[in-house]
């Protein structure tokens, strides 16, 4: 006897089977249209809870349903058990989406199509396949005893955070470390070193910590990335490396012999595809990390050139947050995404950025666990006595004091560094000149 009928009599012969058929089905996965049609009207029914019957199913779809109706509750009752067929017809549904995309993929294999673009088009499928998930509902006793054993951790850690060090020491105990499942967001104007940032978080894990970072790059070459990470790494001149002046300098040259021997040690995995959906993103992620027992960290430069299929750029840079919170979960891992902040900002005078200035923001604001802004004021001020001095801007952590930091920026060197009390003392100081207090005579011409 056909499942799908078997389910829809069922709900109609016993409306509070519904529960545990409506978190398993949508209308798209019946074959029929009419099923279909029949299906969306129960969920209103449930939706709205009312209860329903063969009558009341007939007075808003029409009286030529009534003997149709009729059969299916009267199949269903001698069968019984329509949740589980609710779990075969999703099953059945699945395998249907898996044949289709073979059909289809051996047809880009008769079609001579790349195989590289035939393997991405089934990872993509494979990724975002709607597999139906255990049950997530659990009584609270059955997991305390995981909390007991969580704050004995914490306690022995004393005072430390758990999860993985930015390599700023200020910063991490703003933020308190990334955790698992994080989706962390690092956010400012062109120029203010979001990139540097990130990919110094990304080779401190991979060099220093031993860790597996994956780097996805839609802006930058692989080259450029390597030219900033020796530079990072070696503490030499970023120019030099990008002209090579430095083969010249042989003190510099063994700095940087020394650098590539540490980062070769690392496990530092790059993309560089410039042309990249949120898709194709995680199912390059998920397969490394089923491939290479996990993934440490994960970095997206930067978030607003991903695609993803939508209506609007609104609704795709939603998806994408969406998304990369998910993949997060997913792996296990953190997730540092780079966004790009508003052009409004600059017609302010105080150019520090706020939550308000994230390019589509609602979506991006809700889903991140953490939103880092970078702002360094000799970017608009070259008279500023904060030379080399970068504010970090804590717009949001969960569960961390949110405490703003300074950070020493050498950008010849492409690195943040640990700063100083004094560094603090510039900072405050330029704020005051910002109010035309008292500390700024000491910096007016």
């Amino acid at each position: 006897m056909n499942s799908q009928r078997i389910v829809l009599g069922g709900a109609i012969l016993d409306n509070e089977k519904m529960h545990d058929i409506a978190p398993i089905l949508n209308a798209e996965h019946f074959t029929s249209p009419k099923y279909q049609t029949l299906y969306k009207l129960i969920l209103s029914f449930h939706d709205e809870r009312q209860p329903f019957d063969v009558i009341s199913i007939a007075d808003r779809i029409g009286d030529k349903w009534i003997a149709e109706i009729g059969k299916l509750v009267s199949e269903s009752a001698r069968v019984g058990n329509p949740v589980h067929h609710a779990k075969l017809i999703l099953d059945n549904h699945k395998k249907t989406q898996i044949q289709n995309q073979l059909i289809e993929s051996i047809n880009k294999i008769n079609q001579k199509q790349d195989t590289q673009t035939i393997v991405n088009d089934l990872n993509t499928f494979l990724a975002t396949l709607d597999i139906a998930s255990a049950s997530k509902l659990r009584n609270i006793k059955e997991s305390m005893d995981q909390f007991v054993d969580g704050l004995d951790e914490r306690y022995k850690l004393n005072g430390t955070f758990k999860g993985l060090s930015t390599g700023l020491k200020d910063l991490d105990n703003s933020i308190q470390g990334m955790q698992d499942g994080n989706l962390i967001i690092i956010a400012g104007r062109p120029a203010m070193g979001k990139s540097v940032l990130a990919q110094n978080i990304a080779s401190h894990n991979a060099i220093n910590e031993n860790k597996t970072v994956l780097f996805f790059s839609l802006e930058m070459t692989e080259e450029e990335i390597q030219q900033r990470l020796v530079s990072s790494v070696a503490g030499a001149d970023y120019g030099k490396i990008q002209s090579a002046r430095c083969v010249d300098d042989s003190q510099e040259m063994d700095l940087i012999g020394d650098a590539i021997g540490r980062i070769k040690k690392g496990s530092f995995i790059i993309d560089d595809s410039s042309s990249l959906s949120i898709a194709e993103l995680k199912a390059k992620s998920i397969s490394y990390a089923r491939k290479n027992n996990g993934v440490d960290l994960i970095v997206v430069d930067y978030l607003q050139l991903l695609s993803a299929k939508a209506e609007s750029r609104f609704q795709e840079v939603s998806i994408i947050s969406r998304q990369l919170k998910s993949l997060a979960k997913e792996i296990g891992c953190p997730v540092i995404a780079l966004s790009q902040l508003s052009r409004s900002l600059e017609s302010r005078g105080d150019k520090r950025p706020i939550m308000s200035d994230l390019r589509e923001s609602g979506q991006l604001e809700q889903d991140a666990d953490k939103i880092i802004f970078i702002y360094r004021d000799e970017v608009y001020n070259d008279k500023t006595p904060a030379k080399e001095l970068a504010e970090i801007i804590i717009g949001k952590a969960r569960n961390c004091p949110k405490q703003n930091v300074v950070s020493r920026f050498h950008g010849s060197q492409q690195t943040f560094r640990n700063a100083d009390y004094n560094c603090y003392e510039i900072i405050e100081g330029l704020k005051e000149i910002k109010k035309g207090g008292d500390f700024a005579k000491q910096y007016r011409n």
